[in-house]
């Protein structure tokens, strides 16, 4: 759906509740709802859609999944307005936050290996400063190099989590300007941690390896 067939008050609120968690969800084509939202692992069932009503002072529906921590199944709330859909917005967001952070046997312990592995090299970054965001010209220079690499995964366009791959690197663009050198810095590790397990070592080699030193000067902290 064109953004500009959502009404504009409901367009501003979703964007504003999803603000620095915009990493963990993407949006779904859909043409009978306002607003459909997934969770960003391709392997998850999370959904959030916004639906309209007719009626004028509670102007919509909210179907999701999953209701809440205690109950594992899906949610629908008919005639509510704008406060409510945030309420129950943020609360699903929180939820795939809580997920995502929470780890347990049932993790993919190869990535997460290879996402510590790749986080120990920005540690002198989190260290240092974990609680700033990136200068301008270093969210230019990085933004610029996830450029570089989005296009060269098209070798892989054939494995199922190339998809995801690809969404996640342009959220970390896109979301750069608005979260924590920590906060960014862990999605990026997860990033090339999940290009690596995808068995695009000779691609990390070349755009990883080889100019990491490249990279760790863009993004280490500047001595005032």
């Amino acid at each position: 759906m064109n953004k500009k067939d959502i009404p504009y008050q409901l367009l501003e609120a979703v964007q504003n509740t999803i603000g620095k968690m915009d990493e963990l969800v993407i949006p779904v084509d859909d043409t009978q709802a306002y607003i459909h939202l997934k969770d960003l692992d391709e392997s998850s069932k999370f959904y959030f859609r916004v639906l309209p009503n007719k009626n004028s002072l509670y102007p919509y529906d909210i179907h999701h999944f999953p209701k809440s921590k205690k109950e594992f199944n899906d949610d629908k709330r008919e005639m509510i307005g704008i406060k409510s859909v945030v309420k129950y917005l943020e609360r699903w967001l929180e939820l795939i936050r809580e997920y995502n952070f929470s780890n347990t046997i049932f993790d993919d312990g190869i990535v997460i290996g290879y996402q510590e592995d790749f986080f120990k090299d920005f540690e002198a970054v989190t260290f240092e400063i974990p609680q700033r965001a990136f200068s301008y010209e270093q969210q230019i220079q990085l933004i610029g190099y996830i450029d570089e690499l989005i296009p060269l995964l098209m070798a892989f366009r054939d494995n199922p989590s190339y998809p995801g791959i690809v969404s996640q690197g342009k959220r970390l663009q896109e979301t750069i300007s608005e979260r924590m050198k920590t906060d960014w810095l862990k999605s990026f590790a997860l990033l090339l941690a999940k290009i690596f397990k995808m068995g695009s070592i000779p691609l990390l080699q070349k755009v990883y390896l080889v100019r990491k030193n490249e990279l760790l000067n863009t993004i280490l902290p500047t001595k005032d």
